[in-house]
């Protein structure tokens, strides 16, 4: 739920205190989402992303 919780929030551009209570706690959410930005936990997620996207332009 955390992971589609970002992404909604990403998708929406709303602020934290507009999340949806199908996602859980905000305020659960927006510190594990705090924890992983200062950690660097979306970086290898988003270079994957860039990866598959460059591979797929190569490729056709």
């Amino acid at each position: 739920m955390f992971m589609k919780a970002v992404l909604w929030m990403v998708r929406t551009g709303s602020r934290w205190r507009d999340l949806p209570p199908m996602f859980g706690n905000r305020s659960t959410t927006f510190r594990r989402f705090r924890g992983w930005r200062e950690a660097d936990g979306f970086k290898p997620i988003f270079d994957c992303r860039v990866r598959s996207t460059r591979q797929k332009i190569r490729h056709g």
